[in-house]
């Protein structure tokens, strides 16, 4: 039987990755040695479903739309970088978000609506991120490199920007040697 590897999640208007880009080759030139996401990339993940097997597909797309026809466009804001699981053990490099109460509540409806058909309940908090980077090998990264969180981190104080979430998808993920290519499956528009 055959698997696909999804996840549900929003988009970053062009305009706004234009704008982060910019952030980015800077970053580039700070820490080449981090391994940073390409543009085409860029989400909020919302819940990562998994290996999912593909008879699971048409039901997945049923729960959105039922969750998507009961929530209103909002905005969050793209704000600052830090990193997961700390910034003194850097593994991730992040766009911090700060967001309504809204966002957390369809997030929690959808993965609520998802228990359904077998998918796990979240066991950490939800905290939409945009993923810039990541860091396979921390202690030669962080071997004279002590300071560069701090750099990073002054780097991102330019990053605050307002950014539209007027609908959410479901993406196939498939991984590479070259990295992740992300497919869209389906979108699901929000009440405007």
């Amino acid at each position: 039987m055959k698997t696909l590897r999804l996840f549900i999640a929003t988009d970053i208007d062009e305009s706004t990755k234009e704008k982060i880009q910019g952030i980015r080759k800077t970053l580039l030139k700070l820490a080449p040695n981090i391994k940073w996401t390409a543009p085409d990339t860029w989400h909020l993940t919302i819940k990562f479903l998994g290996e999912t097997k593909e008879e699971k597909i048409n039901a997945i797309i049923e729960k959105c739309n039922n969750i998507a026809k009961n929530y209103s466009t909002f905005y969050i804001n793209l704000k600052g970088i830090s990193s997961f699981p700390n910034t003194k053990l850097p593994r991730v490099i992040f766009i911090d978000t700060i967001y309504p109460q809204q966002f957390k509540e369809m997030a929690l409806a959808l993965h609520n609506e998802l228990l359904d058909l077998d998918f796990k309940k979240e066991d950490r908090d939800f905290h939409p991120h945009l993923t810039l980077g990541r860091i396979k090998d921390i202690k030669s990264f962080l071997r004279g490199n002590e300071n560069i969180m701090e750099k990073i981190i002054e780097t991102g104080k330019a990053i605050d920007y307002k950014v539209i979430i007027d609908s959410f998808h479901l993406y196939q993920s498939k991984l590479s040697q070259k990295g992740p290519t992300y497919i869209k499956i389906k979108s699901f528009c929000l009440i405007r």
